[in-house]
């Protein structure tokens, strides 16, 4: 095989970092939502909101930006994506309104819709098709940094002038990507013949996504018999239904190639990647919960201690990717799931005094973990659609981590809640404390931490010193219990994906790039 020009690696850096505009801009709100609210006139509510826009946005739209760049070409679509990205940076750091952020929330989310899946197959159509799998991974691995770098950087921009001032890194950074993919990408040459659009398949997708994201979403708080939530779920579950069967039998130019809907090896793999996602997204913000509001560390450093987790699966993507050539996706896989199963089995036994030391083994091994399982998974979709629709194939797998990462803060929250609620409610009948008083001390407690920022631990200043003890230390044990029983769930989700994986995929070995 001959050497890579350097041109090619440069792209796929440049693509990676595209890929994190999402997680820079989208921290900024996550670390200092309250000033922002507050000088924005906008009520409690309205801020969750406006967090939210973005995130629905996106959700909604990564089939059909990923169909957009099949039709016009991905590196104009992935352009126009960076420029919206960029427009939406200096709208969201000068808005004087609720509503001007709003707009520039959701037009972040719509610009990362066509940056996200189309980055993943620009890289994978530059280099040689026998290195799908290993750019796959590292594709994965370098934009999955973006978890911790987004946090990093706006938290030093914030600490350094104010909410609006974290908006500068994303502008900067998507206009420097956005030069280098101008300038190095080549144009392909326009097909004689192009898909036409699938409109009814776009506005299917996007139905279905945002109606499941913003269900799992809202039942995180407010409960899974909740009408709301519970409404969504089924209008979007029967969304993508109908989206499915759309495709299947009536679309002429489908969204979305019809062997990733039949073919019973990729449906284990998606699903296997959508749990592991909802393991990533579920357990990783109890755990920053806990590492702030109950071990007091500050949001930046709690972030840092995920620094482990980031690096492994950074380290772990390439290699999954190799090996799944080497050895089969579906060996590959079932060895990650046991190792994100065997990391959260050394985090269920949390207590609020629990050293960091005693937790970085579990995080290395879910973060290499998790991604042993997605890198393969990712490598699949894209192996078993053609050229001609790999951006809505990366799109396909892009929707396959948003729901399950959507599903993942659902399900962990609500049972980080219940099992915390659980846990202060027992220790305070074991410390002889009526039901009566438990309950308004713990409704105490739920307004209290609603008042503080998100790295204070919550003080009760009205009840007496001794009482106060008594309460923080309830607390504490809560949080720790919720963490644990988080952390008990992932574990589960891991070894009941195995069955489905080993049964699901066939044992013959891939050939090399395929």
């Amino acid at each position: 095989m001959e050497p890579v020009p350097l041109k090619s690696w440069v792209i796929l850096a440049a693509c990676a970092v595209a890929t994190m505009l999402n997680d820079i801009s989208g921290a900024v709100l996550n670390l200092d939502l309250p000033s922002a609210a507050r000088d924005l006139g906008a009520s409690a509510g309205q801020g969750q909101l406006i967090l939210l826009l973005g995130k629905l946005a996106l959700g909604a739209l990564l089939l059909a930006g990923g169909g957009l760049g099949d039709r016009f070409g991905r590196k104009t679509v992935i352009l126009a994506g960076i420029g919206i990205v960029a427009a939406a940076s200096v709208l969201s750091g000068l808005a004087p309104t609720a509503r001007l952020m709003a707009a520039g929330r959701a037009l972040d989310g719509i610009g990362n819709a066509m940056i996200g899946p189309l980055a993943l197959a620009l890289c994978v159509l530059i280099f040689p098709a026998e290195m799908r799998a290993r750019v796959i991974g590292l594709f994965l691995g370098l934009a999955g940094t973006g978890v911790v770098v987004g946090p990093l950087l706006a938290g030093a921009m914030i600490q350094l002038g104010g909410w609006r001032l974290g908006f500068v890194p994303p502008l900067a950074l998507s206009l420097l990507g956005g030069a280098a993919l101008a300038a190095l990408v080549p144009v392909p040459p326009v097909p004689a013949r192009r898909p036409r659009l699938d409109l009814p398949g776009m506005a299917l997708s996007a139905v279905g996504l945002t109606a499941v994201v913003l269900g799992f979403v809202l039942a995180g708080n407010q409960g899974w018999m909740h009408r709301v939530p519970l409404g969504l779920i089924v209008v979007g579950a029967a969304g993508l239904a109908v989206f499915a069967w759309w495709e299947l039998r009536r679309a002429e130019s489908p969204l979305v190639d019809s062997r990733l809907l039949v073919s019973r090896e990729v449906l284990a793999a998606m699903l296997a990647v959508l749990l592991m996602s909802l393991v990533l997204n579920g357990t990783v913000f109890p755990l920053l919960y806990f590492m702030q509001r109950v071990q007091g560390s500050s949001p930046l450093g709690a972030v840092m201690r995920l620094l482990p987790l980031i690096a492994a699966a950074l380290l772990a993507a390439p290699v999954a990717g190799d090996m799944a050539v080497r050895r089969g996706r579906r060996l590959v896989i079932a060895v990650g799931l046991l190792l994100v199963a065997a990391g959260s089995g050394l985090l269920i036994d949390l207590t609020p005094h629990s050293p960091y030391a005693e937790m970085l083994a579990g995080l290395v091994l879910i973060g290499a973990g998790a991604m042993t399982v997605i890198t393969p998974g990712a490598d699949l979709i894209m192996a078993t659609t053609g050229r001609d629709q790999a951006g809505s194939a990366a799109a396909l797998n892009a929707a396959v981590i948003q729901v399950g990462g959507a599903i993942g803060i659902g399900v962990i929250a609500a049972a980080f809640a219940r099992a915390g609620e659980q846990s202060f409610l027992a220790r305070m009948a074991e410390l002889g404390y009526s039901a009566a008083q438990a309950d308004t001390y713990m409704e105490m407690l739920r307004e209290a931490v609603r008042e503080t920022t998100l790295h204070q631990i919550p003080r009760l200043p009205e009840v007496s010193a001794q009482t106060q003890a008594v309460l923080m230390d309830a607390y504490a044990r809560a949080a720790a219990a919720g963490v644990s029983r988080g952390f008990a769930i992932a574990g589960a989700v891991a070894l009941a994906t195995l069955p489905v994986v080993l049964l699901g995929m066939p044992r013959r070995r891939p050939p090399a790039g395929g």
